[in-house]
Order: C-alpha cells, then structure tokens, then sequence
C-alpha cells in the first residue's frame, strides 16, 4: 500500500505540488524516496539530480526519520547518510540527523541472531561520524554494541574505521580478538579483498589522529611482523624510510612487499633481514631480492652491493626500482647482486665484514651501489649525525676497504652533489687503487643503470640531469 504523503515535509508545501522533472525520483512515498535514494547513491542520475535529491532528503527531518524507523527502508536510508557524510556540502546536516536518530539508528544497529541485521553496518559507520563533542553519546552507543562492531568488522571490513570504534570503546579482550582478527587476515590469507581490506584496517589504525588508537594499530603491525619472525624494530625501519608519507601508508606498502616475498620464497624475509639488515623490502624488485635469497649460500658467483641508508625524510630511495632491475638484467646471472641496508658507520662496517667472512674466500666486492642524500662531503645513511663524512674516507683506517674490494672497483654514488670537484667521491677514488667511482655533481638522481660485460665489467650511470656525472680514478677526474 502507498506510503501517506507525509505533511510539511518540503516535498508538497501547503498541500501545492512544485516538483520539477528530476524530483519524480523522490516524493513522499517511502518506496519511491528510497529508489530516489539508491539512485543517487549509486550515481545513476547526473551530478544535478543527485545533489536535488540529496538536498531534499537531508531537508525534510520527518521524512529521515520515517525512513530509519522503517526496517525495510532502514538499510538504504542509512547507507545514504553516510554517502552524504563524505560529501562537504552536507556534513552538518548530516551530523544533525545523526544527533536526532539515535534512537532509531541504535533500535536498527544490531543483531538478528549471530547475523548483521540489515544496514547495522552503515548504523555503526554513520555514528562514528559523531565527533568529540558527542563522546558520551558514542561511547554509549558502541560500548553497548561491541558484538554487532565485531561482526561487522568481519561482515564488512571495508569500514576500517569500524576497527578504531572497538580499538577505542572495547576491553582487553576485544583488543586481543581484534588485534588476531587483522594479523591473521593480513599474514595467512591467500591474496585476496578481505586481505586487502585487513591492510586497510591496519592503516586506518596507525594513520588515526588518536595516539592511543595509533599505539595499538603498531601493535598489530609487530604481531604481523611476528608471524615472519622479523622482530619489532622492522616497523620503525618502515617508519623512517620515508617520514614524508604517512606511517600507515609506507608501512603497507612494505607489508605488501612482505607478502609477495613469503608467497614466492617462505622464510625470505627473515633471512634478508638477519643476514643482509634489509627492512625497506618494498625499494627493491622483488625478483632481485628472491635472486638474492636463491644466491645467499653461492660463495662461487663474483658480486657486488647496492648499500642504501635506513632512514629516508622523503622516500627517494623507493624510486629506483628501475635502475636496479636494469643492473640485475645486464648482469646476466654472471654477478649477483647483494642489497644491504645500513644506518650508521658500524653497521656498514659490520656489513662489510660479514660478507667478507661469507663470500671473500673466493670473491671480494666487485662493484658498490651506494644511496643516501649526500652534499659534496658527506653521504647521509640515516638523520644526523648518521652521515660517512669526507673526513672518515681520509682517515687511516678507510684503507681497511682494500680487504673487502676487489682491484679496481666500481663504485656508484646515487648521492647529491658528492661528485663535485675536491668532494667526498674524489676522495674515495683514492682509497682503494684503481677504485672508479662516479658520483653526480649537482642535486639529482640516479636514473639509468648500464651494464657493459664486453671487455671486463663496467657499469655507467645515467642521472636525471644529462652531462652531471663525474668520474674519478686515483684522484684524478677521467671525463
């Protein structure tokens, strides 16, 4: 039976029709409101009539309410909402509503039995609009619906914010539930949305402006790492290698490299980690590092490093995926390839040492890739005072290098201006004999990688800026 047309509702003002064409969608009839509605949400009208229909909803308060009080209307008018919840222009208002429908909002926000009553999820995101000023009213409504957030959170985990409701109003055990739903949703699932949706999850939590909702999203990223073995100091590693980027972002996008790895080689991301310090897995191709766990135990391949710093204020280093694939492909199998990360100068010379107790029987380092933002005397591997200055490469014991290279290295230098005359890659030239290194001269970066295997190993650089790179052997400039 047709809904009553409902009085004063600003669809028949004073009983006179003034509907205009794209209004047919949207009368007072109940059924036609919510196909109005679905229309609109679902962009199916233009841009005009949707904002017409959009306009006249959230305008007739009394017409809102028949719609949520009604339990078959319910699921598309709150879906509505919390559409227009997104939308700027209608924030207010639809905060308002929210206000004056709790009521019929909660009656409609549960379970029927151990399912989601239809449209409880949206009831739950459209109330988690509400901000500090409604607090109580919130803490109320979600701290009496902790079962209907959990199901949701499993029914409908595209609402990540959902998951920083219970991480806020739940009790210790909801925390532990939620904490095991997300990192095992993110370690153990195949490659699929509700994987994609648990990362999600997961970056809504550490990228929450609530420092206590941030804290306990960091736990769940150490409980994921856990389950790989790799221990808590891999999520700051994450964190400070681009401090441009907001944490939850850079820390899926390793995530996912993370996942990719174990799905290809399990077990790969612990042996990176503990063998060559490598935590940033998402720099690199994943190809190059499966090469390099294939490769951990040939002590009979020549090879050479690609040295990149921990920490990274803008995340350049995630940009050279492209060079690094070009050097792994014109080396042919006949070189590997040994990434390792490193954020102060003990660490570089534990690597070094490492490596020589590893491979240097037969091999010592043919070539060095080296990264890190530079001036002309030093190379940054983290933030001050993590920096190789050009006064440690004068130093006495920066010969001790000659134990890790081989004659006449190759050395690139991927580092801001450390190719300028009497800098820091001239000076290095002179360490080991024969050492060519070649470094750009002005503020760039390190665009092309070429390989040339016709008459011993070279390798040339191509930076961003054409004609910058400058090469030094013996102290000498040779181009």
């Amino acid at each position: 039976m047709p809904q009553e047309p409902i009085p004063n509702s600003g669809y028949i003002p004073n009983g006179e029709s003034t509907l205009k064409p794209t209004d047919q969608v949207l009368g007072t009839d109940l059924k036609k409101v919510v196909e109005g509605l679905n229309n609109a949400t679902a962009a199916i009208i233009d841009s005009q009539a949707q904002g017409e229909v959009f306009d006249k909803f959230l305008g007739s308060p009394v017409l809102v309410r028949k719609c949520l009080e009604s339990p078959e209307f319910f699921p598309d008018s709150i879906f509505a909402i919390v559409v227009c919840s997104m939308k700027p222009q209608y924030k207010e208002s639809v905060i308002n509503i929210i206000r004056d429908n709790m009521d019929v909002i909660g009656a409609n926000t549960r379970l029927d039995g151990e399912e989601l009553a239809p449209g409880s999820d949206y009831g739950l995101v459209a109330v988690s609009e509400l901000g500090d000023e409604d607090e109580a009213v919130k803490s109320q409504f979600f701290t009496e619906r902790l079962d209907v957030l959990e199901e949701a959170i499993i029914r409908s985990p595209k609402h990540a914010s959902l998951v920083g409701e219970l991480a806020k109003y739940g009790d210790q055990e909801d925390l532990d539930w939620v904490k095991d739903y997300i990192a095992s949703e993110i370690s153990s699932r195949p490659n699929d949305i509700f994987r994609f949706y648990a990362r999600k999850q997961l970056q809504y939590l550490l990228d929450n402006e609530d420092e206590g909702i941030q804290s306990f999203g960091a736990d769940v990223a150490d409980d994921v790492l856990a389950r790989f073995n790799l221990s808590p100091r891999v999520l700051y590693d994450w964190h400070v290698s681009h401090t441009k980027e907001t944490p939850g972002r850079i820390i899926d996008k390793n995530i996912l490299a993370l996942l990719n790895l174990e799905e290809s080689r399990p077990g790969i991301a612990t042996l990176l980690n503990e063998k060559f310090n490598i935590s940033a897995f998402a720099r690199y191709p994943s190809e190059f590092l499966i090469r390099q766990f294939d490769e951990a135990e040939n002590t009979d391949l020549p090879y050479g490093i690609a040295l990149f710093p921990r920490a990274d204020n803008d995340g350049a280093f995630y940009d050279d995926v492209d060079p690094l694939e070009q050097l792994l492909d014109g080396l042919d199998g006949k070189y590997a390839v040994r990434v390792v990360e490193a954020e102060k100068k003990t660490e570089v010379a534990r690597l070094l040492i490492s490596l020589g107790q590893k491979y240097g029987a037969n091999h010592k380092i043919s070539f060095a890739i080296v990264g890190g933002h530079g001036s002309e005397d030093h190379i940054a591997l983290g933030f001050k005072p993590n920096l190789i200055m050009q006064e440690d490469v004068n130093r006495p014991r920066a010969k001790r290098l000659n134990e890790f290279f081989e004659p006449n290295p190759i050395f690139i230098l991927n580092s801001c201006s450390t190719g300028v005359e009497a800098g820091i890659a001239q000076d290095l030239s002179t360490v080991i004999p024969g050492a060519r290194v070649t470094a750009p001269n002005i503020d760039t970066y390190m665009k092309k990688l070429s390989v040339d295997m016709s008459r011993g190993l070279s390798i040339d650089v191509e930076y961003e800026k054409e004609g910058i790179a400058t090469t030094y052997v013996g102290g000498k400039k040779v181009n």
